[in-house]
C-alpha cells in the first residue's frame, strides 16, 4: 500500500518535469518555419488592416515572418492611414491609431430625442 506523503512526492515531481517540459516546447519562438524573424503587430484599436510590402495582408492582432526590414501600411475606418518600417530586431510592434477627425465634444443639436 503506497503512503500518502510518497504519493504527494511522487504526483509534485510529475508536476515539475510536466510544467518544465511545457516551459521547454512553448518557448518564445522567435524564428519562422522559412528561418525569417517573426514580429507581432498589434494595434489599438484592433482590426485594422496591416500591408506589408512583399509580404501580404492580416487583421491585427496578427504575425508576420520578415527575412528582412519591410515597408507596411496600417489602414482603419475611422482612423488615419499609418505607414511604419517594421524591424526584424523587433519582435512586438504595437501602433496607437489617430482618429480621422477627432473632436473634443459631442454636438448635442445632432443627438436624437430619447424621451
Amino acid at each position: 500500500m503506497i503512503k500518502l506523503p510518497k504519493l504527494e512526492l511522487y504526483l509534485s515531481r510529475n508536476w515539475k518535469i510536466a510544467i518544465g517540459a511545457a516551459i521547454v516546447l512553448t518557448g518564445c519562438q522567435t524564428t519562422g518555419p522559412n528561418g525569417g524573424t517573426l514580429i507581432s503587430v498589434t494595434t489599438k484599436p484592433a482590426d485594422a488592416q496591416l500591408t506589408v510590402e512583399g509580404y501580404g495582408a492580416c487583421q491585427t492582432p496578427c504575425t508576420v515572418e520578415l527575412q528582412k526590414p519591410r515597408r507596411a501600411t496600417l489602414a482603419k475606418a475611422g482612423f488615419q492611414k499609418e505607414e511604419i518600417l517594421l524591424h526584424t530586431d523587433r519582435r512586438r510592434v504595437h501602433i496607437p491609431m489617430r482618429l480621422s477627425a477627432p473632436t473634443e465634444e459631442i454636438e448635442t443639436d445632432t443627438l436624437p430625442d430619447l424621451n
